[in-house]
């Protein structure tokens, strides 16, 4: 998973969490948006490299133009276990 802010950090000041996950070969970009009871959760699909538009339109109050990228990369490894 690779997570995504401003340089200022303005999503978290929110309590936004972006990331772009990949999981068998497939990648989405999911936002997480705080909520009087737990956060709600909105996938999109698209590549790495590029948000989809239906995204950007939702953080441009939120990032008010400022640049969004990289913060954060985390690798997991899984295996299952009988």
């Amino acid at each position: 998973s690779t997570y995504y802010d401003t340089e200022s950090r303005r999503l978290a000041m929110h309590g936004l969490t972006l990331r772009y996950r990949t999981e068998v070969r497939r990648g989405r970009w999911q936002l997480k948006i705080p909520r009087t009871e737990g956060r709600r959760e909105l996938e999109f699909r698209g590549a790495g490299r590029r948000m989809p538009r239906d995204l950007v339109q939702l953080l441009l109050a939120y990032h008010r133009g400022q640049r969004i990228r990289p913060v954060a990369t985390l690798r997991t490894s899984r295996i299952g276990i009988r």
